[in-house]
């Protein structure tokens, strides 16, 4: 009977240590008792409005899809919403996929900063206001992994989440708490203007009681269609102004005078783009553009005024030297 058990054990033991091998060779993985894919939204498109309370904006900022355009609202404010940073959350939630369970109880909630006061928190709805989800999402970390060719790790960002129908925390593979931790005025469109240089063949400048324009022929540029003029300066001009963004709003701003200055941008695949820039004081400047209209931007004067416009000897074509 004593040898008949010690061939269970033994028998016991083999299959621990076969297991344990194939586990640090990942040849063997246990089965996970969840569904990882469980916390991922199938399909955004029945995502009508997002609503976000963060550390960046406590009292809450909503997302909402609106004729097929999202725009951001806080308070009796509403903006136009960064389309880039909507599709980067979006993603993130079609694409969270649970790496494990870390705890299954509340009183755990704030080793992961996962208590309501520290959460981000993300509830989603349908355009008829049902909820479809309700996210916590807490800190996150780094887990190093060695490189192939152990020159080196690699760090993978992971995030701690919890949903508000469970107490169970997860760990993620993603930076949900830095997508989702933005206020009203970071998830807002604040580009000015977005040009491909290659299609902007001509550049028309107004200050005040002057102006002039550049015009590209064939692979020149010419200042009003006849002097020649820097290729390199006009190139690395457009370089500058080419994804134009800031993030100083004026919501307040209301022109009472035209512009002192004004730049527009002509050429193939593209709506003309006319950026506006007015004195608002001594020191600053308030610049609009066509391409986002309801924006208005406060500058000094080195900052954008400078970079956008320039006179007209500042493109002369210089001499090289024999």
């Amino acid at each position: 009977m004593k040898n008949k058990q010690n061939l269970i054990y033994f028998g016991v033991l083999i299959i621990l240590v076969l297991i344990y091998a194939g586990i640090k060779l990942g040849n063997y993985k246990p089965e996970k008792n969840f569904d990882s894919t469980s916390l991922a939204i199938k399909d955004t498109a029945q995502i009508a409005k997002i609503y976000i309370s963060s550390q960046s904006e406590p009292d809450g900022v909503y997302v909402i899809k609106n004729k097929g355009k999202w725009i951001v609202k806080k308070d009796s404010k509403h903006a136009t919403a960064d389309i880039n940073m909507i599709a980067s959350m979006l993603s993130e939630l079609a694409n969270l996929n649970i790496e494990s369970v870390v705890a299954t109880s509340p009183d755990k909630w704030k080793d992961y900063e996962l208590t309501d006061s520290a959460a981000t928190i993300v509830k989603l709805f349908d355009q008829n206001g049902n909820t479809i989800r309700e996210y916590y999402i807490g800190k996150f970390r780094f887990k190093r992994t060695q490189t192939p060719n152990g020159m080196g790790t690699n760090g993978t960002p992971y995030t701690f989440v919890r949903t508000g129908a469970s107490n169970d925390v997860y760990l993620v593979k993603g930076m949900l708490s830095i997508t989702f931790n933005r206020n009203f005025n970071n998830l807002r469109n604040q580009m000015i203007a977005k040009l491909v240089k290659n299609d902007v063949n001509k550049i028309n400048f107004t200050m005040p009681d002057s102006g002039y324009y550049l015009v590209k022929k064939d692979s020149a540029w010419l200042i009003n269609g006849k002097d020649s003029a820097d290729f390199n300066k006009v190139d690395s001009y457009l370089n500058s102004v080419g994804w134009l963004s800031d993030s100083h709003f004026d919501d307040n701003f209301v022109p009472k005078k035209g512009p002192i200055y004004t730049v527009t941008y002509q050429g193939k695949n593209f709506t003309p783009i006319t950026i506006r820039i007015y004195q608002k004081d001594s020191l600053n400047y308030v610049v609009n553009s066509t391409y986002n209209p309801e924006s208005y931007f406060v500058t000094l004067k080195e900052h954008l005024v400078d970079r956008l416009i320039k006179q007209k000897d500042y493109f002369n074509k210089t001499e090289k030297k024999q």
